[in-house]
């Protein structure tokens, strides 16, 4: 299972083109000046099964035009990482490109703002 803050369809500034966007629960790093505050809490969202989110992904492609899928959070690599690696293999196959893009004011860019705690 893992913890969704929330999933949408076409996101366009996370990315390439025309893409879905998955948003995980939970972050425990805290950034300061966070633009996704609404995913620090894990135990916010709800829970899905990565068999679940990869129908939902795979209906929105098979609807045409998504150019690739990004994972973002809440910090995406929070969740389990099998589950991750697992939905990524699968989303690779029908799908141009995944890639994982931390909420805006995160992201090890040099200059980053650091944890607020």
């Amino acid at each position: 299972m893992l913890r969704l803050n929330k999933a949408h369809y076409p996101v366009t500034t996370l990315g390439y083109g025309k893409r879905i966007g998955v948003w995980f629960q939970g972050c425990s790093i805290h950034c300061k000046d966070c633009v996704s505050m609404d995913t620090w809490e894990p135990n916010g969202g709800a829970d899905i099964a990565v068999p679940a989110l990869m129908d939902w992904c795979k209906a929105k492609a098979a609807a045409g035009g998504v150019d690739g899928v990004t994972f973002s959070g809440g910090e995406p690599f929070f969740p389990a990482q099998q589950a991750i690696e697992h939905g990524v293999q699968g989303l690779r196959l029908f799908v141009g490109g995944c890639g994982f893009f931390p909420p805006a004011s995160c992201g090890g860019r040099r200059g980053h703002p650091g944890p607020a705690r």
